[in-house]
C-alpha cells in the first residue's frame, strides 16, 4: 500500500549473504595488519633509538673506546 517494499532480507540468499561475510572479514583483516605493521615499525625505531642511547652513555662513561662505539653504531643504524 505504501509501496516500501525493498526486498526481502537476504535479496542475494546465502550467497549474497556470504560475500558479504568474506568483504567484512577482509577489511577487518587488512586493518588489523596495518596497525600491526606500523605498531612493528615504531617499536623497531625506538629499539635502534635506544640501543644508540645506550652506546653513547657507554662511551661517554669510558666503558667502551671510540672505535667500539663506531663499530657498534654501523651494526645498529646498518
Amino acid at each position: 500500500m505504501w509501496n516500501c517494499n525493498w526486498g526481502p532480507p537476504l535479496q542475494y540468499g546465502f550467497f549474497g549473504m556470504m560475500i558479504n561475510i568474506i568483504v567484512l572479514a577482509a577489511i577487518i583483516y587488512i586493518v588489523v595488519l596495518t596497525i600491526q605493521a606500523l605498531k612493528t615499525k615504531s617499536k623497531s625505531n625506538r629499539d635502534a633509538d635506544d640501543s644508540l642511547e645506550i652506546i653513547k652513555r657507554k662511551l661517554a662513561h669510558g666503558e667502551i673506546s671510540e672505535e667500539e662505539y663506531r663499530r657498534m653504531k654501523e651494526i645498529l643504524t646498518g
